[in-house]
């Protein structure tokens, strides 16, 4: 596991450092899913291309995740 640090801009906006993208080989305009986890933590996870296609197809209630996740 690698860990960096990043800071937001006064626009929100978010370097994803160097050491990280080259890990995980992200590009230049390449989607990123963005998901929390709690209040304090969030997770950026690559989107494959063939999913991106699919975006706006489904449309789920906002606390549809939640109660799957709590029906596990």
């Amino acid at each position: 596991m690698n860990y960096s640090t990043a800071q937001l801009n006064l626009k929100y906006q978010l370097v994803i450092p160097k050491e990280v993208r080259k890990i995980v080989h992200i590009k230049p305009n390449e989607s990123l899913g963005i998901f929390t986890i709690d209040e304090n933590t969030i997770m950026l996870k690559k989107i494959p291309k063939s999913i991106r296609n699919f975006k706006g197809s489904w449309n789920f209630p906002e606390d549809y995740l939640n109660k799957e996740r709590l029906s596990w």
